[in-house]
């Protein structure tokens, strides 16, 4: 008789001598020790026996020393062997490969599906595709949450061609692929910057949403709905933020003629991306599609975001007049401005000379509560300065300084510049020689605007030798 089956018949016969062999014991001890026993079965004694005796061997050897003749495999059996913590991950493939090979016995989806999420969760990723083989081999085919798991696992790990074939042949074999697993690797894959791979997922799944139900591998049919909004917005944003507005404009056109209601997520990266691309037109009708439907619907409606996207974008495109317009219709919306807001929007201001709009909103933000920071002084400085402002911009200069806002390169470069432009080139030549001086804030941009300043009043002499200065810094100009 095996090695196997010698071993199990003796630590049975020696379990069971205990059974008939106990020392007398006081009732209460008696009574515990009787229901220990008495409750386990031969048959459930014979198979811990077992499984502690595949156990030990299997960590010691393998399954080299296993005789497939007498060990009774069966999918209980196998999946106690499976879920032992304290055997290798490699021992448990070996022993799955081994009962695999024997006549009698024929793996469960249970055991597949086991086995499946041991190799994701101990990193083991490369024997998914033999098993997935073995699988099919088998006729056997598991739930959609186990290849839903193959899927997260392949994706996190940047093995996207293999999640794209795991997909396929989830297709091929009619596991039933419902919205939740096709939204999930949309989402993964644009996160992780694979627009394009997303963009196929997105577009197989808009297909098998026509409006038709499928058949699942059992027969029963399955309604096959439109990706989820989580998903949809996500793959917006990677689109937005790849500039791929063709793509963009085509999944949001498919999306809308399906009947797909955008939430407040989607209508604010719409109307960026739409806005940002140039296409006003378009960002403002969903805008006001937005406020239309916030009428039905108190909990739906334009939040601080929409509103910052909407003044951003029409700052972007000089249409400063109607993004101030907007920012009135912010603060009777129900919605306090940010340090976004008013940023952007004393940006829009000052580049198009509205000098006395920055200065108001400059004063709101203060009394709001917002410090401003030194991109707000460097536009507010560059506006003053364009707009002939010079005494107002020496003077906020001294604020920032007096505040405690620290300067940047481009704030003195916005100082020297203005000085020289607005009568002042002596004070602005000044400025540079003396932050020259101190190794500080100086750049291609500072040599550059020096440069065309003594170009401009002859002092040709004067630019070569910063010409030099600037080839000796590896400096070019711009």
């Amino acid at each position: 008789m095996s090695r196997c089956t010698t071993t199990i018949k003796k630590l049975r016969h020696s379990c069971l001598g205990l059974l008939v062999k106990r020392p007398k014991l006081n009732p209460t001890s008696h009574c515990i020790r009787v229901g220990l026993f008495s409750s386990s079965s031969p048959s459930q004694l014979e198979n811990i026996l077992l499984v502690a005796f595949l156990t030990k061997n299997l960590s010691e050897s393998g399954t080299r020393n296993l005789d497939p003749d007498t060990i009774p495999l069966s999918e209980h059996l196998v999946l106690q062997i499976l879920r032992k913590s304290s055997l290798h991950v490699s021992r448990k493939i070996d022993f799955f490969k081994w009962c695999s090979l024997r006549h009698n016995y024929k793996h469960s989806e249970c055991t597949y599906s086991h086995m499946f999420r041991t190799l994701c969760r101990a990193g083991y990723l490369e024997e998914v595709p033999n098993l997935l083989n073995s699988m099919k081999d088998d006729g056997v085919v598991v739930s959609s949450d186990t290849f839903k798991f193959l899927l997260d696992a392949f994706i996190r790990s940047g093995k996207f061609d293999f999640a794209l074939e795991i997909l396929d042949h989830m297709e091929k074999l009619g596991t039933n692929l419902n919205t939740h697993i096709y939204d999930s690797v949309i989402v993964a894959l644009a996160r992780k910057n694979q627009v394009g791979l997303a963009l196929s997922i997105f577009f197989k799944h808009l297909e098998a949403s026509n409006g038709m139900d499928k058949e699942d591998a059992a027969g029963n049919v399955v309604g096959v709905s439109l990706p989820g909004s989580i998903a949809c917005n996500a793959l917006f944003a990677a689109l937005r933020k790849a500039d791929m507005r063709e793509e963009f404009r085509k999944v949001f056109d498919k999306l809308r003629a399906k009947g797909f209601e955008l939430d407040t997520w989607g209508y604010n990266i719409s109307i960026h991306a739409f806005g940002c691309w140039g296409d006003l037109a378009t960002a403002l009708r969903l805008f006001k599609e937005m406020k239309e439907k916030s009428l039905g619907s108190g909990s739906f409606g334009p939040d601080l975001c929409t509103y910052n996207s909407l003044i951003h974008v029409l700052c972007l495109h000089g249409k400063v007049k109607d993004a101030l317009i907007v920012y009135e219709e912010l603060k009777v919306s129900g919605h306090e401005p940010d340090s976004f807001t008013y940023q952007i929007l004393i940006q829009g201001c000052s580049k198009s000379c509205r000098m006395n709009d920055a200065a108001k909103i400059f004063s709101e933000m203060q009394y709001n509560g917002f410090l401003p920071d030194t991109k707000v002084y460097n536009s507010l400085l560059d506006g003053m300065f364009k707009a002939r402002k010079l005494m107002e911009a020496c003077q906020l200069f001294e604020k920032m300084v007096q505040d405690g806002v620290r300067a940047s390169s481009w704030t003195y470069n916005i100082l020297i510049d203005g000085l020289c432009k607005n009568g002042r080139a002596e004070a602005g030549y000044s400025l540079f020689c003396d932050l020259k001086k101190k190794g500080k804030f100086v750049d291609a941009v500072t040599y550059s605007i020096v440069v065309l300043l003594l170009c401009r009043e002859g002092q040709l002499e004067k630019a070569l030798l910063l010409v030099e200065e600037m080839e000796e810094r590896a400096l070019l100009l711009t």
